[in-house]
């Protein structure tokens, strides 16, 4: 091929493209001011959780001084903010009595466990009736003592819920990309 052909097209195809960069930054202009952003979430309302470590700044207070992970990275190296993967565990299973009955989702542990008020339940002979959680006394004080001993106290409970309520919070609030983590 040619030359000069060959650099007239290359100047021809570099001036095509720097028009579509400055069509696209005219049409998408950098958002500058964190309230121009879709979403944002300041770093200080993040829960206090082994799994997610807030790093230092130059001029921040001694409080955000980068932070030792598990596995003796000491943060040396300057961050914003890291977060590992945390480690979950199973619900506590819930009694015999009380499991058929639970609503679905009553292993998220945001959400308090639910469960039907009541059912149609199927007995001899074809029959269909109407059945009623409250109808057994001791269905009753199994969810009670459920809920009260084994719900709260499980580790799913204690180290999955701060990171489902961040989850749940940006599903909620914006998509998963041009968002903004910002400090107050």
């Amino acid at each position: 091929m040619n030359p000069e052909k060959l650099r007239v097209a290359r100047e021809k195809l570099t001036r095509v493209f720097r028009y579509l960069e400055a069509l696209n930054q005219h049409r998408n202009p950098a958002k500058r001011q964190i309230r121009e952003q879709l979403w944002s979430f300041w770093l200080h309302d993040l829960p206090d959780h082994p799994a997610i470590k807030r790093g230092g700044t130059k001029s921040g207070p001694a409080k955000n001084k980068p932070a030792e992970f598990p596995n003796g990275d000491t943060g040396s190296s300057e961050f914003v903010l890291k977060v590992q993967r945390p480690a979950l565990s199973s619900p506590p299973e819930p009694p015999s009595s009380v499991a058929s009955w639970l609503e679905a989702g009553w292993d998220d542990p945001s959400k308090e466990p639910l469960v039907s008020a009541s059912r149609n339940e199927s007995h001899q002979g074809g029959e269909t009736r109407m059945a009623n959680f409250a109808d057994v006394a001791g269905r009753l004080a199994a969810l009670q003592s459920w809920k009260k001993h084994a719900w709260p106290t499980s580790p799913m409970w204690r180290e999955g819920w701060p990171l489902c309520r961040v989850g749940k919070w940006r599903a909620k609030n914006g998509p998963k990309t041009n968002g903004l983590l910002a400090r107050r």
